[in-house]
Parts: structure tokens; sequence; C-alpha cells
């Protein structure tokens, strides 16, 4: 009986360990792909903002009083 209580812990042990190690490659995986969206993102807020700047603002005609 001990033997195979032995054999069944260490079969629980390293199964224990392939799941946490699996689990943390699948989470590692989650984070690296949210950094890289979040970068893209980032470029395109930039992009935007660039482009916001280099158009010219429409002219105010001067010869028309404010109300």
């Amino acid at each position: 009986m001990d033997v195979h209580n032995e054999v069944g812990t260490g079969l629980k042990a390293s199964l224990l360990m392939f799941v946490l190690v699996l689990v943390g490659t699948l989470v590692y995986f989650v984070v690296q792909q949210n950094d890289e969206l979040f970068q893209i993102y980032a470029a395109q807020d930039v992009d935007t903002v660039l482009t916001r700047q280099s158009v010219t603002p429409n002219k105010v005609d001067s010869t028309q009083p404010a109300p």
C-alpha cells in the first residue's frame, strides 16, 4: 500500500507541476500580447495626434465682426 501511495503522490506532484508550468506559460503569452496591443494602440494615438497637428486650421474671416 505504501508503494502505491508514493507513486500516486509523485504522479500528482508531476501533474501539478505540469499544470503550473502550462498556466504560467499561457499567462506569459497573454501578457506579451497585451503589451504588444498596448504599443500598437499607443502608436496609433501618436499618429492621430501628429496628423491633427499637421492639418491647417480653418481661416477666420476677419472682415465680419465678432458676435
